[in-house]
This record gives structure tokens, sequence and C-alpha cells, in this order.
């Protein structure tokens, strides 16, 4: 990821429509899904830190990130941080409850995803949490794939497979964003068709009334996606169980 996308997803993280509908989602799951009051997490690509903040409350959490300028913003946000590789983890095997990987398999820099999932698997206590997120689906490349240095954007069938290959039981696993997916898809194939101009990535701050109106849509997805397998959309989401 280019580094100033770090500093810009600090500054907007708290209001952006998709970050504050991501976080809604996650932490809904997680109190769903909570076995133990005070649970071990570790939040792999922890960024700027705002996702692992809020993970706090559910017990102690560890932010980790391969990155120095995110783990310098994360510390405004969070005490405990390991400068780390989600290939090779430095940690205790069995240690954790709850794991969340949010927007980091993709990455050029992960260079073996399924090392990833087997060393994510390796940490997790026996019937520990994972609540995974990735972007779907190649034909939503765009600008924002460039900015974030995006190796590959990921089907249902390859993350399902990936983790039932290293032992995970998965529970729930849907794609998100569905209904902006449309627009989305647009608005990408018209960027891949431009060239010889300035990229952007999709965290660039919105008029306040189409930033209300986005977070809406996806407020009223993250109600539906509990209840249906979304069919489509920019992102696969995915809880997953250590048996």
């Amino acid at each position: 990821m280019n580094e100033s996308e770090y500093y810009r997803i600090a500054q907007v993280e708290d209001t952006h429509f998709w970050y504050r509908a991501m976080r809604q989602s996650v932490l809904e799951t997680i109190r769903s899904q909570r076995t133990v009051r005070n649970m071990m997490i570790l939040d792999v690509g922890c960024g700027p830190g705002g996702m692992t903040r809020e993970l706090g409350k559910f017990g102690q959490v560890v932010g980790i990130d391969i990155n120095t300028i995110a783990l310098h913003l994360a510390r405004e946000n969070i005490n405990l941080l390991v400068q780390a590789d989600v290939c090779n983890l430095p940690f205790v095997g069995e240690a954790y409850d709850l794991v969340t990987i949010l927007d980091v398999l993709y990455n050029l820099e992960v260079v073996d995803d399924q090392k990833a999932m087997s060393e994510i698997m390796r940490l997790l206590s026996p019937g520990g949490i994972l609540y995974l997120r990735e972007p779907a689906f190649n034909k939503f490349r765009g600008d924002h794939d460039i900015v974030v240095k995006t190796r590959n954007r990921y089907t249902i069938n390859e993350i399902k497979v990936k983790l039932e290959k290293v032992g995970f039981v998965v529970q729930r696993i849907s794609y998100a964003n569905m209904i902006l997916s449309i627009p989305i898809y647009i608005r990408r194939v018209r960027q891949r068709l431009v060239h010889s101009r300035q990229v952007e990535s999709d965290s660039a701050p919105l008029p306040w009334l189409l930033n209300i109106f986005f977070y809406l849509i996806l407020h009223f997805e993250n109600q539906l996606s509990n209840r249906v397998k979304l069919p489509f959309g920019t992102s696969v989401v995915c809880l997953a169980k250590k048996p």
C-alpha cells in the first residue's frame, strides 16, 4: 500500500461510510459469537489502528502490521503493537481466541496467502474464531487497487478452499457491498479505460450527504447478510472456527 494511504485512512476511518459500516459488521458478529468474556485478540494488518481500538472492547488486543508508518499511526489508538509479516507471525501457538484479518491477504506484500492462513490457524486456540474480509472479483479492479497494491481479489470458493485446506471450519461466508457494486463496477471499468491521469483510492472523502447515504445502504446490507447469503459484491466476508 502507498504510505500516503495510511495517513488518509487515519484521517477518515471514523467517518467514512466504508470503514464505519465494516466496523459495525465486525463488532456485531463478534458480539454474537463471543464465548470468552476477556478474549485474547490478534488484529492482523491493523493499519492505523481504528478497528484495533474497537476490538479492545472484547478483551486484550494485539495489533500487527508490516508497515512502519501504519504502526506509527496506530500508536495513537493502541498500546500492544508488533511489526511482523502475516506469513511468519512471532507468537506462541494457540494463544488467541479471536483473529481478525481485514483486507490484508490481497496485498502484494503477502507472498503466500495459504501460508498466512496456516499461521493464523496455528495461533488460534481450539474453538477460536477467525473473522476475515477480503476484496472480491478481479473484474472490480480499478484505481484503488493500484494505490493499495492489490495482488488478487478473491471469490467465495477461493477463500473457502484455502481455509479448509489448513483445517478451518467455515461457519458463514458471503459477498458484501452488493448494492453499491453495480455503480462501482461501472466506475472501475471507466478507470481502466482512461490512462495518463492521477489515480485515487476509494478512501477519498465524500460530500457528507453522499457519505451518509452510502453508509445507510451498507448498514441495511449488514442486517440483510445476517439472514441471507449475498450472491455477489465487492468483498468476501467469512467467519470460520478452529475445531
